[in-house]
């Protein structure tokens, strides 16, 4: 019962400095509702999966999820639209999924900035990351791509669409091996394979990859890319690289992805980016992490 107690109290305490954070860049506290529609989730979500869902039916028959994710919660809650203006909010709430035993919820705190200009939202999440480390004392390494990175390289692959997915797989597990196996096999051009490999082999800082783009020749193909990256790689307090095998599970996201890494977490810490929603008509930008794993990076 007291680390139950000794818990409740540390989470308590990063809350109320999570809170200062956000009020500090502006940020207010919404209260997300806990059941969303089964159907705008869906929608929403397309690629996760339904079953691990808790599903309740109201008393109206309508099928309900207790929220597995907080973006569409966030959006249910404010019925946001990008004719409404900027608009700067922040969560803390659980999300809940089915397990072999019961279900899981997890605590999360999370900063989303809606109608984010382009340069103007990237840099308030990199000030939100600066104000992150300094309070908490973090180390962290923090890894950014891109949303397009993949089709870009699929084109000067020259993939075809039905071996695209498999490709996928392969970025996603880092499987370089398979990737040069193709290569070898379809007679990729030896500068391109090079890059390829240089890819899945070393993580570049900003100025470093944009030089290695150029030597390869691909600094017109990336360059929309890098554009979009550059406002959020000088972060002052942790290491930023660029890691174009960096991708993302979410099929909503539309510019910049990036990650906080600790060395003590097995997952990261904060994962965040630019964002669509379909039930949205505009675009946002934040990032999220649960009370769990901060407090265990700063125990």
């Amino acid at each position: 019962m007291a680390q139950w107690f000794n818990q409740q109290a540390a989470q308590s305490a990063a809350f109320k400095q999570l809170l200062k954070i956000a009020d500090e860049q502006g940020f207010t506290l919404i209260d997300p509702p806990m059941f969303i529609d089964y159907d705008d989730f869906r929608r929403d979500q397309p690629d996760q999966s339904p079953e691990a869902w808790i599903k309740v039916t109201n008393p109206q028959g309508r099928l309900l999820v207790l929220r597995p994710d907080l973006t569409t919660s966030v959006m249910d809650k404010l019925q946001w639209k990008a004719t409404d203006g900027p608009l700067k909010v922040c969560y803390y709430a659980s999300t809940f999924a089915r397990t072999d035993d019961w279900f899981q919820a997890t605590k999360e705190f999370g900063f989303e900035f809606f109608n984010a200009p382009v340069t103007e939202g990237e840099t308030l999440m990199q000030t939100t990351l600066t104000h992150l480390i300094t309070t908490f004392k973090l180390n962290l390494m923090v890894e950014c791509s891109h949303k397009d990175v993949f089709g870009i390289l699929m084109e000067q692959l020259q993939v075809p669409s039905p071996e695209i997915p498999q490709f996928k797989s392969w970025f996603h597990t880092k499987s370089l091996d398979a990737i040069k196996a193709w290569m070898a096999s379809h007679g990729t051009d030896d500068a391109l394979k090079e890059f390829i490999e240089l890819l899945f082999t070393k993580a570049l800082g900003f100025d470093a990859l944009k030089e290695t783009l150029k030597a390869y020749k691909l600094d017109g193909a990336f360059a929309s890319v890098m554009e979009a990256i550059e406002p959020f790689t000088s972060l002052p307090l942790a290491e930023v690289v660029v890691d174009f095998t960096l991708m993302s599970d979410w099929t909503y996201y539309s510019g910049l992805i990036f990650q906080a890494i600790s060395e003590r977490l097995a997952s990261p810490l904060i994962r965040g980016g630019r964002y669509h929603v379909a039930s949205l008509e505009g675009e946002a930008i934040g990032c999220s992490m649960t009370l769990d794993d901060l407090l265990e990076v700063t125990s």
